[in-house]
């Protein structure tokens, strides 16, 4: 059996579909109101992902940069951090630019880590050094 609505079925059914297709203004608004807060939360993510990686990849040191004046690290700031951290096994730009950290299994140098703190606020986020383990016989007999 066919049913036929003719036009007026075919027109009430268009306008059916159109809107329930339209978009939900809640919907396309979300998002709009706090984009700063999203930046930031991005850029926070981004920066505990570089910092965790550098942890995972098991580096002796662990050290993150930040100009003294809170501003993003440009390309003068760059040429300090390589010409002192030749040695560093890995360097990553962060947190939108305003962090640099390095990841090294070898000391650097005091002389070169006073130039570093003459130019940028450092920390130290190395991890605690690996227990030493004694030299003692377990197994030893306790009944003497």
């Amino acid at each position: 059996m066919r049913v036929n609505f003719g036009l007026a079925g075919f027109i009430a059914g268009i306008a059916i579909s159109t809107i329930a297709c339209g978009g939900n203004e809640a919907v396309l608004r979300s998002g709009k109101e706090t984009p700063n807060a999203a930046n930031t939360a991005a850029a926070i993510d981004g920066y505990t992902e570089d910092l965790a990686s550098m942890r995972t990849a098991g580096f002796v040191s662990v050290y993150v940069l930040r100009r003294r004046d809170g501003g993003k690290i440009d390309a003068a700031d760059r040429g300090v951090i390589r010409v002192n951290t030749v040695d560093a096994n890995r360097r990553v730009a962060s947190d939108e630019d305003r962090a640099f950290i390095i990841g090294t299994n070898y000391p650097i140098a005091p002389e070169k880590m006073a130039a570093l703190s003459e130019r940028f606020a450092i920390e130290d986020r190395s991890p605690p050094p690996a227990p030493v383990e004694s030299n003692q016989n377990t197994n030893a007999n306790s009944n003497k």
